[in-house]
């Protein structure tokens, strides 16, 4: 049996005129957490959005299991992958629990109320992501930070089989950036995988079984990350000389600018 979950076959994407992907392939298979990663402007949300199904590509295909993804229907596309949107917003006076609670629909039918096995799996990612404190809170009165582990809560109680997360620590103090990336690799095993988009290098080197390093539009390299991250490619994509270690866990100091890219 086919261990792949996801997988692109040349991918092109343009927005007024402007090319943002150019023949993009990738490839993610069962336990694995994928980083994409790149300077702004490479193209990455762009790339999570349309395996979200969110955007339509010019040209090329997304296949789920070998099977075109865009002939999923809906809740078959619901069960299978979750969108963590990048500083995404809440909108309605809800309290956290309710809005976790909201990624147990696809698995309800309609007007159905949660079962007791529903709200178990509510209650356990209200407890791995520290929000079990805050449960009765009106969700809108939130900080930036608690915002976002309300949404990558609600995606986790959804039970995807593939998690795709765009800049899900952007916004979290220094102790849930490292829950947040252990909640992602705990969830990328077994039959489950995850695309998460990060700017955090260091931490990409940490968490990541591969990355895809994208500049333009294209991607430049992929390959485990100590394949990917070496000072060679961070100067020709970052235009940054950086220092490298691996010990005891991988680390990254940029220490200076080359100049305009």
């Amino acid at each position: 049996m086919s261990s792949t979950l996801l997988k692109t076959t040349v991918l092109s994407f343009s927005q007024t005129k402007r090319m943002i992907l150019d023949a993009i392939s990738i490839e993610l298979y069962k336990g694995e957490l994928i980083g994409l990663i790149g300077p702004n402007g490479a193209g990455k949300s762009t790339l999570l959005k349309i395996l979200a199904h969110l955007l339509k590509p010019d040209s090329g295909q997304v296949f789920w299991k070998n099977k075109e993804l865009s002939t999923l229907k809906a809740n078959e596309r619901a069960k299978a992958l979750a969108w963590l949107e990048q500083n995404g917003a809440i909108h309605w006076p809800l309290t956290v629990e309710r809005l976790v609670a909201l990624g147990r629909l696809p698995h309800l039918a309609a007007w159905q109320k949660l079962t007791e096995a529903d709200q178990q799996v509510v209650d356990q990612v209200l407890i791995e992501t520290d929000l079990a404190a805050l449960r009765g809170r009106d969700a809108t009165t939130l900080s930036g930070g608690e915002r976002s582990r309300v949404l990558l809560a609600r995606a986790l109680a959804s039970e995807p089989q593939v998690l795709l997360a765009d800049e899900p620590i952007a916004a979290l103090d220094l102790g849930h950036q490292l829950q947040t990336m252990q909640l992602l690799r705990e969830f990328a095993q077994g039959e489950r995988a995850s695309v998460v988009v990060l700017h955090d290098l260091a931490l990409a080197a940490r968490y990541c079984d591969r990355l895809y390093l994208m500049q333009h539009g294209k991607i430049v390299a992929t390959g485990k990350p100590e394949q990917v991250l070496t000072p060679e490619l961070l100067a020709q994509v970052y235009g940054v000389e950086c220092v490298l270690g691996a010990t005891p866990y991988p680390w990254l100091v940029p220490v200076r600018r080359l100049g305009a890219i």
